[in-house]
Parts: structure tokens; C-alpha cells; sequence
């Protein structure tokens, strides 16, 4: 049988572990069980991302555990009843004044721009300068000095190309390629250099 769309409530994003690959407008039924989508016409594996947006504007970020892919039987359509956790929300709204960004991760935790008793960071800067000096903190739980250099001059060069889109998109690429073991500090960011991407 094919699942009516009305049944599906939720719009995923999938993110790939591998290569940072997204797959937009991904119809689901989200719950504390998990994800179920009959919308399949793509491979999930464990350790990809799928990411739900709220009607507020905060992004709410599952790791998938168990993809739990069912083949087709009879009438009922292939399908997944993927295991999942949740690892983080990130409101993508902000305010020249104030805003919070939390990055988790099983690295580092921390708040930019936040008021709690911890070290905060506070950073003026146009608010495309400030994404990638938001992404250079984040890189600083990398521990592997050749990976963490990489990332970094990864980073500086998508900043210094953010007037030519084919120049970015090479060195988001280049970015995509040198985070991929420690993609999950950089998910929060994804969809922001992914809007940068597609507004030049």
C-alpha cells in the first residue's frame, strides 16, 4: 500500500556521515520510538544525520543508531524505522544584540555568546565573518594537530571566497573533506553554509 503523505507531519533533512552529501524535503513521522519514513529512495546508514526543523526556526539534530530498513512485502512499500538520539538543537535565529549558539558533541560543549558562569566567547564581526569564526572555535576540541591545521585552513579560505560562488564551493568542499571525522561539531553550521552557498 502507499502511505498517504498526510500521515507524515515532519520535513527531514539527511546529512551523510561520509561527505556532508544533504537530501532535502524527506517526509517522516517523528517520534520518542524514533523515525519512520516511507520516503526512501536513498541509503541511510548509522552515524548520518537527519535534521528537523522547527516551526520557531530551531534545528533539531538525530544521529541515526539503527537505519532499520524494511524491504517491500506485498502492498507495503520499502521503508525505515530508524533508531535514532537526538544530539542538539540550534535556533538559526539571531540579533545583532544577543543569541546563543550550543555545539555538542562527544568533543566539546560550549556556549557562544551565552551568559552562564563558564568562559564565554563573544565575537563582533559581519555576520558572515562571524559564521566562520564560529566555525574556527568549534575546531579547536580537535585534537590531531594535521587534521585541525587542515580544517582551519579550510575554514580561512571559505572565508576569503564568500564573493565567488564557484570559488566557495570548492573550498566548502575542501572543508566537507578535511572535517569529515569530526563532522558531528560542525553539523550545527551545516545548514548556515549551506544558505551562504545557495544566496550568492
Amino acid at each position: 500500500m502507499t502511505m498517504s503523505k498526510f500521515l507524515f507531519h515532519d520535513t527531514l533533512t539527511l546529512i551523510k556521515k561520509t561527505n556532508g552529501e544533504q537530501i532535502e524535503g524527506i517526509l517522516a513521522q517523528v517520534n520518542n520510538k524514533g523515525i519512520l519514513t516511507y520516503d526512501a529512495p536513498f541509503d541511510l546508514d548509522p552515524g548520518d544525520i537527519l535534521v528537523r526543523t522547527r516551526p520557531s526556526g530551531t534545528k533539531e539534530n538525530y544521529r541515526v543508531l539503527s537505519p532499520g530498513y524494511r524491504p517491500r512485502i506485498g502492498r507495503i512499500q520499502a521503508h525505515y524505522q530508524a533508531k535514532i538520539e537526538m544530539i542538539g538543537a540550534l535556533n538559526t535565529e539571531s540579533s545583532p544584540s544577543a543569541g546563543n549558539i550550543l555545539v555538542s558533541s562527544d568533543n566539546a560543549r560550549f556556549n557562544i555568546n551565552s551568559t552562564d558562569n563558564s568562559q564565554n566567547t563573544v565575537i563582533h564581526a559581519e555576520p558572515d565573518q562571524e559564521l566562520f569564526q564560529n566555525l574556527v572555535i568549534a575546531a579547536e576540541p580537535i585534537l590531531d594537530e594535521v587534521i585541525h591545521s587542515k580544517v582551519i585552513d579550510s575554514i580561512n579560505e571559505m572565508s576569503q571566497s564568500v564573493s565567488d560562488k564557484k570559488s566557495l564551493a570548492e573550498k566548502y568542499n575542501v572543508f566537507i573533506s578535511s572535517a569529515a571525522s569530526h563532522m558531528t561539531v560542525f553539523l550545527p553550521f551545516i545548514p548556515a553554509l549551506t544558505k551562504l552557498l545557495s544566496g550568492l
